[in-house]
C-alpha cells in the first residue's frame, strides 16, 4: 500500500482519535454548553437567579429525548433513508460525509446523554437554592432528585467502552433498567413539583403540567421506549441448519418481502438480553448482472421472499450464540421494528468493494443478493469457509462476484492483518472502486477502516457503540 496522506500524526487525530462519531458527540457537547453560557451571560449578575431549575429541568428533559429518538428504530431509519436520497451525481465528497451520520447516530446519542447529566447536575443546585414547599414536598422532590442523579450516573459511567466491552452483559442489563427507573422518578419529579407549584400559585395542577416543557418530553420518551414491546413477536423457525459447530443458518417464513440490509434483534429472554442480527433475503434464481433482466430478477426474488422469507446466519462469537449454535431453536423472540444497517449504504457508490470477515458475510449477503447487478467486488475472509458456512453461502457470495477473493484465514496466515488491508486497496485500485464497505469484528473494523481512509478511500464499517 502507499503511503498515508499527510502528516502521520494529523492522520491518527482525524482518522483514530477524532473519529466521525466522536466529532458528533463533542458538537453536541459544544452546543449545550454554548447554550449555558448564553443563557447565563445575557442575565445581569444581580438577576443571576432568574436562571430557573426549571430552565435546567426543560434543557435536560430536550437531551433525554434527543438521546432516546436517536436509538429508536424508525427515528435510525428515516436518517438512512435521507442520507440514501443522494443522487449519484453529488460528489463523493459530500456523499461519503453525509453517509457517515446514519450509522454513527450513537455520537448524538452519547452526546446528549452526557449532556442531559450536566444539566441535571446544574438543576439539582438550584432546585436546592429555589424549591420551597412543604417538609413532605422537599423529601420527596429531595429523594427523586438523588436517585436520578444517581442512576444517570451509573449509565454514563457503565457506557464507557472500556467497562462496556468487558462487561457487555451487565451493561446492558444497567442500561435497560437503570434507564427505565431513571424516566419512572423523573416522573414522580415532575408530578411532585406540579402539585408543590399548584399549592403555592393556587393554579390546577393540570394547567401546571401541561404547560411544562418536561412534561411533554416525558410523554415523548415513555412512548419510544413503550413502542419496541409493542412488536415483540415469538417467531416460528421454519429451518434451522447446523453448518458447523461453529455456524447456524436460521430460516423464517414471511408472507412479505423483507427489505435488504435491515436488522432484527433476536432473544431467547427479551427482557434479559437482546442480540442484532442481519436478515439475508434469499438470491433471485439468476442473477447474471444484465441490465435488461434486472427488472425481471427483483420480481422473481420478490416471490421467492413471499415463499421462503429471509435468513440469519448465526456465529459463534460468545455463550448465547454458542449455546443456540449447540441447540437450535424451534421459537425466538424478536423485539422491535427492522432497523437498517450499514450495509444499505452501499447503494450509494459505484463501484463498490464489500469485505467481509466470518460470520459479516450474513450483512453483506443482505445486500449482495438484493442488487445483483451492482458493480461490486467482494473480499470474504473465514476460517474454512466452506465447511463452517456451507457451500450455499460460498455460492451466492460467487454470484454476486464471480471473481470473489475468498480468503481461508486458517490457511493463509496474517489474513486479517495488514495483508487484508493490502488486498483491500488492491481491489479498490483495480476496481476505480468509490467506497469499501466492511463487516466484521471491532478491530478488523478499525483496521481496515483506518487504513483506507488514511489513504483517502471513503470506507464505512459498523460502530460497536451498543
Amino acid at each position: 500500500m502507499p503511503p498515508v496522506q499527510g502528516r502521520q500524526w494529523w492522520v491518527r487525530l482525524r482518522h483514530r482519535t477524532l473519529t466521525f462519531y466522536r466529532r458528533l458527540m463533542i458538537l453536541v457537547l459544544m452546543v449545550n454548553v454554548a447554550t449555558l453560557v448564553a443563557s447565563m451571560t445575557r442575565i445581569p449578575p444581580r438577576h443571576r437567579h432568574r436562571l430557573t431549575y426549571g430552565d435546567a429541568a426543560t434543557a435536560t428533559g430536550a437531551n433525554l429525548l434527543v438521546a432516546v429518538l436517536m436509538r429508536h428504530e424508525h427515528m435510525i431509519n428515516l436518517l438512512f433513508h435521507l442520507a440514501l436520497c443522494q443522487p449519484a451525481y453529488i460528489p463523493l465528497a459530500v456523499r461519503r460525509n453525509v453517509a457517515k451520520i446514519p450509522y454513527n447516530n450513537g455520537g448524538v446519542h452519547s452526546g446528549t446523554a452526557i449532556s442531559a447529566l450536566l444539566w441535571y447536575i446544574l438543576y439539582a443546585v438550584l432546585l436546592v437554592r429555589q424549591f420551597h414547599g412543604t417538609p413532605g414536598e422537599t423529601i420527596a422532590v429531595s429523594v427523586t432528585t438523588a436517585l436520578t442523579l444517581l442512576l444517570l450516573l451509573i449509565i454514563i459511567v457503565a457506557s464507557h467502552p472500556a467497562i462496556r466491552r468487558r462487561y457487555h452483559n451487565a451493561w446492558e442489563m444497567s442500561h435497560r433498567y437503570c434507564g427505565w427507573t431513571a424516566v419512572g422518578t423523573i416522573w414522580a419529579q415532575t408530578l411532585t413539583l406540579g402539585i408543590a407549584t399548584s399549592h403555592r400559585t393556587l393554579r390546577p395542577t393540570s394547567h401546571i403540567l401541561l404547560t411544562t416543557p418536561t412534561f411533554w418530553f416525558l410523554i415523548l420518551i415513555t412512548l419510544c421506549l413503550i413502542y419496541p414491546w409493542l412488536r415483540l413477536r415469538r417467531l416460528p423457525v421454519a429451518q434451522a441448519t447446523q453448518l458447523s459447530p461453529h455456524a447456524l443458518e436460521l430460516r423464517f417464513a414471511r408472507h412479505n418481502a423483507i427489505p435488504s440490509c435491515v436488522g432484527a434483534r433476536l432473544s431467547h429472554n427479551p427482557l434479559k438480553e437482546n442480540h442484532g442480527f442481519a436478515t439475508i433475503p434469499l438470491p433471485s434464481s439468476n442473477a447474471n448482472g444484465q441490465q435488461q433482466q434486472q427488472q425481471q430478477q427483483q420480481q422473481q426474488q420478490q416471490q421467492q421472499h413471499k415463499q421462503q422469507g429471509f435468513t440469519i446466519l448465526i456465529s459463534k462469537a460468545g455463550d448465547w450464540t454458542a449455546h443456540l449454535i449447540q441447540n437450535p431453536p424451534t421459537h425466538i423472540w424478536r423485539r422491535g421494528a427492522p432497523v437498517i444497517g450499514v450495509m444499505r449504504l452501499a447503494s450509494l457508490f459505484r463501484p463498490l468493494v464489500v469485505v467481509a470477515t466470518g460470520s459479516g458475510i450474513g450483512p453483506a449477503l443482505s445486500f449482495l443478493n438484493a442488487h445483483p447487478s451492482h458493480p461490486q467486488r467482494v473480499l470474504w475472509c473465514a476460517r474454512a469457509p466452506l465447511v463452517t458456512y456451507g457451500r450455499d453461502i460460498v455460492r451466492q457470495v460467487l454470484r454476486a462476484d464471480p471473481q470473489a477473493v475468498i480468503v481461508d484465514s486458517a490457511v493463509v496466515k496474517g489474513a486479517r492483518g495488514e495483508s487484508m488491508c493490502g488486498w483491500v486497496y488492491a481491489m479498490v485500485v483495480q476496481s476505480r472502486a468509490e467506497a469499501v464497505m466492511v463487516i466484521s469484528n471491532p478491530v478488523g473494523t478499525r483496521e481496515v477502516v483506518y487504513a483506507m481512509e488514511a489513504r483517502g478511500v471513503a470506507a464505512f464499517g459498523a460502530v460497536f457503540d451498543s
